[in-house]
Order: C-alpha cells, then structure tokens, then sequence
C-alpha cells in the first residue's frame, strides 16, 4: 500500500520529472515478486457547460513483477472486474459524469483492489485539480483535490475565448523568440556580404 502511494506522489509530478520518476521506482519495485497495481484518473473536459457530461477514465495499472488475480476497479457506481491482470497489463473503466448544477462538480477517487493472500491488496487514483480555481484557470490532470467546474454558456464562451487568445499570444511569442536568433544571423549574414562586395570595389 505504501508503494501504491509513491505512485500516486508520482503522478502529481510534472510530465517530465513523472517520467523519470515513474522509471526510478519501477526499478526500486522490481525485485518484489509481487502483484502492484496503479491507478490513474483523468477527465475529458476541465470546463463544461450546465447540463453536459464529463467523461472520467480510470486505468489500473500492474506495475509488479507477479499477475494480479481477481482484479476489481471501482469508480463511484461504475465497476469493471477481470480474472487475472499480468505484468505491465491494464484496464481501463470509462464514467460519464453529468454536471447537472453550476459551479464545482467533485470527481473524487476511484478505487483498485485485487487478491493479496490472504487479503485484498489496494490502490487509490490521484485526483483531478484546478490550480486557480478562484480565477477559473486551466485544469491539471494530477492533485490531491479533484473537480471540474460546471459553468453558464456565457462563462465558456468567456473562457474558451480567452484561452484561444492565450495561445494565439504564446505562439506570437514563441515564433518571435525561435525566430530572433535567425534574423540576427541573416542581418550579420547581409552586413558581411555588403562589405565584402564594397571591398572588391576598391
């Protein structure tokens, strides 16, 4: 169970550091010959309208060396079981949510357990979190507190809008940036040529 946390704590990670992570404490699990799952949980849409549906997807994970027998994963009402689940196997259990008022819709936990000898073995998802949510910012997928919010037409044409020009400015900026280096070597470039052409003249 305490390395079905560490796992956890991984995916909270950002993309990059999560990789190397990941990778770290597969090689730290390896010599356990023993079943591990992990869970992982993740959401369709961070913003939705009243009335519409989010899509959650969990996916379990068995990061051990041994197959897990009578796996069973649970995500509020939705369940989904299988027999055996081998090393480097998943399962994936797909939930729609509907965001049937305003403001924030908690998504929660989803829930792994299998045979362990005697007893069950388990395992806990992440959670979905909002940064910001006062500011209503853009979702991450990995937290400790999990929710999604549910807003007015007018607030997600508000905040589609101003991600869309987040992005057109990100791209401005960035082409801007990747492209200075270059004019600067094509503006030296010119500078040479000019003087040697001047120099042949004399």
């Amino acid at each position: 169970v305490t390395v079905s946390v560490l796992y956890w704590v991984v995916w909270v990670l950002p993309p990059v550091m999560r990789r190397v992570a990941l990778f770290a404490l597969l090689a730290a699990t390896a010599a356990f010959a023993a079943p591990l799952i992990a869970v992982h949980k993740e959401v369709s849409e961070t913003n939705v309208l009243l009335g519409g549906n989010v899509a959650v997807t969990v996916t379990a994970l068995n990061v051990g060396d041994e197959p897990a027998s009578d796996v069973v994963l649970e995500d509020g009402a939705a369940q989904k079981s299988v027999d055996t689940l081998a090393p480097g196997e998943n399962i994936t259990l797909t939930n729609t949510v509907e965001a049937a008022n305003l403001g924030a819709l908690d998504i929660g936990f989803a829930v792994a357990t299998w045979q362990e000898g005697e007893g069950r073995g388990r395992a806990v998802s992440n959670q979905v979190r909002e940064e910001e949510r006062d500011e209503k910012r853009h979702a991450q997928e990995l937290g400790p507190r999990g929710f999604v919010n549910v807003v007015t037409p007018a607030e997600y044409e508000r905040l589609n809008t101003r991600y869309v020009k987040e992005t057109v400015l990100f791209v401005f900026f960035a082409a801007i940036i990747a492209g200075f280096p270059y004019g600067m070597y094509r503006s030296a470039l010119a500078q040479v040529d000019f003087h040697l052409k001047e120099s042949r003249k004399k």
